[in-house]
């Protein structure tokens, strides 16, 4: 079930493809490690650099396939584990 973190400190919403055990393990070394992460989209060819160390609050929440709560006007940024670990090196 994909996983999506949100936070009033961020203007985007990061998609990830993994559950949430998978993600908050994920964020969890990301927040540890102070290191950003680098997120592109392909529709507006922005690249959005996020220090999750630096969040003061977000939420994980796991979404339904056929969710539509993300059908609003928010960027939504969808990445995977994979992806932001092969970035990372």
């Amino acid at each position: 079930m994909p996983t999506l973190l949100t936070s009033d400190e961020l203007d985007i919403r990061i998609l990830f493809t993994e559950s949430a055990p998978d993600v908050l393990t994920f964020v969890r070394e990301a927040i540890r490690g102070h290191e950003p992460i680098g997120l592109s989209t392909n529709a507006d060819h922005h690249v959005y650099l996020v220090n999750l160390a630096n969040l003061k609050q977000f939420a994980l929440t796991e979404l339904d396939r056929d969710d539509e709560s993300l059908a609003d006007d928010q960027i939504t940024v969808l990445t995977s584990l994979a992806e932001l670990r092969d970035q990372a090196g």
